[in-house]
């Protein structure tokens, strides 16, 4: 039986979620993933095995109207919780921090879990139409064009000073990459280890963060003054296209077999116009303090093929990207796991799912995953990594499902996606519109789906494979 019961932290005896203040507050920090009680849903499942999502708790009416986008946090004390805390945002302008409650009753049924709003709030910044999170950091692309951060693990969010504040429109997508090991000894340690990007109409921004600024000016910057020094985040570039709006983004690295070499880094974007475009992302150190990488296109002269930077995959908008490189398998063997991490899975508004290769954009496995509602706004809403390294896709038509990657007998095959699991059809079904991956100490166990309609649902792995 799954629990839809809402309470507000106030009628739960919990203690403070806020940091104390400290000189350190603001510096980035590791949560520790101590080892939480035991749970049902962690048994291991092979990568050949089919994976079963089961619903453990949903909320029906989380938000008045469509979750835009979720995020999974951590938690400050993890033995006092099986799953990590969650940030939701929604297109009526509210955002809600949850966690997530074992109900335990009766020993001859089976337990029930409830979401648990901590904190519910408007924003004048509000709609968030994206979040990503970083250690104890929280991004959010906002409607008024902005990028903004806050404090993760706090359950009311503290605002930090500043934005990147010059997109062309609502902040749709944000993705990163780390940066390499001379990008960061140029700009030494007051700003991050990380190139972000964030994507608005056809213009991607490139930018950092900073720790030199005023932690007592807490979201309090002016935004008609243009002074980074009292921001929490820094701008640095940015990289136009001409055709389309770009709905999604994935950044990632792929480090070779050579030790002396630095990773390659990739960003790729999906476009409206049904195209997905990549970026070498490549060093450009040249003594300033904020040097801003070279963004170079990639193109498809490598395959041959006429040379091109962009790959019409002939779908309608492509809705959603994850990189394939988080769920390469030990178990695999190596052609195959190099293969699977240079590929990007996409999603597309014709319901399909694909690879696209980082190295020439070649598309391969594309396969229907999803149908259309009888609307306009069909196929692929989400991607993102599923439990048992599967990846997770979501849809307009309201079906969780897994999928894993696949070679032929031949190492010269292409790879495919085959569908290795997911919900039960059984299960009620909502038009999905966002989704994310859920973790406890390191791997994933489940994914938290927010819907059309409002509601937010927590999917995890059965405890035996079917």
């Amino acid at each position: 039986m799954t629990a839809v019961v809402v309470a507000t932290a106030h009628a739960c005896v919990r203690g403070s979620r806020r940091i104390p203040r400290s000189q350190t507050r603001w510096k980035r920090r590791i949560l520790s993933c101590r080892a939480g009680k035991s749970d049902e849903f962690s048994a291991a499942v092979g990568v050949s095995e089919k994976i079963e999502l089961r619903l453990v708790a949903r909320v029906q009416n989380a938000h008045g109207g469509a979750v835009l986008a979720l995020a999974s946090v951590g938690n400050p004390d993890p033995n006092d919780s099986v799953f990590p805390n969650f940030v939701t945002s929604s297109i009526d302008g509210t955002v809600a921090t949850w966690h997530v409650e074992e109900e335990v009753g009766d020993e001859s049924k089976s337990s029930k879990h409830a979401f648990v709003r901590d904190a519910q709030f408007g924003d004048d910044d509000a709609p968030w139409w994206c979040l990503e999170v970083d250690d104890d950091w929280l991004y959010y692309g906002t409607h008024t064009r902005k990028v903004r951060a806050r404090i993760a693990v706090d359950a009311d969010l503290e605002k930090l000073p500043g934005s990147i504040k010059n997109h062309t429109g609502w902040v749709r997508a944000m993705a990163r990459v780390g940066k390499t090991a001379n990008e960061i000894l140029v700009n030494d340690t007051s700003v991050g280890d990380a190139w972000r990007f964030s994507a608005a109409c056809g213009v991607v921004r490139v930018w950092q963060d900073s720790f030199e600024f005023d932690e007592d000016a807490e979201g309090e910057v002016d935004d008609e003054e243009d002074d980074d020094t009292d921001s929490a985040l820094v701008d640095v570039a940015s990289v136009k296209i001409f055709t389309g709006d770009i709905l999604c983004l994935a950044g990632f690295e792929v480090k070779d077999d050579s030790f002396d070499e630095p990773p390659k880094r990739y960003l790729f974007a999906g476009v409206t116009d049904g195209t997905v475009r990549g970026w070498h992302v490549e060093e450009n150190v040249s003594g300033k303090e904020q040097t801003a990488p070279v963004m170079r296109a990639i193109s498809q002269a490598a395959s041959g093929r006429e040379e091109s930077y962009s790959v019409d995959l002939s779908g309608g908008r492509v809705t959603a990207l994850h990189y394939a490189g988080d769920v390469t398998h030990d178990s695999l063997r190596d052609s195959h796991n190099n293969a699977v991490k240079h590929k990007v899975v996409v999603g597309c508004r014709d319901g399909t799912v694909g690879l696209v290769d980082a190295r020439d954009l070649s598309v391969s496995g594309r396969v229907l995953a999803h149908a259309g509602n009888g609307t306009d706004a069909a196929g692929v809403a989400a991607l993102c990594a599923g439990p048992n390294g599967a990846i997770c896709s979501v849809g307009v038509d309201g079906q969780v499902k897994l999928w894993r990657t696949e070679q032929g007998e031949h190492e010269s095959d292409d790879l495919r996606l085959v569908r290795c699991g997911g919900v039960s059809q059984s299960e009620e079904t909502v038009s999905g519109r966002s989704a994310c991956a859920v973790s406890r100490n390191g791997d994933v166990v489940g994914v938290l789906v927010g819907d059309e309609s409002g509601g937010v649902s927590l999917y995890c792995a059965a405890d035996t494979a079917q």
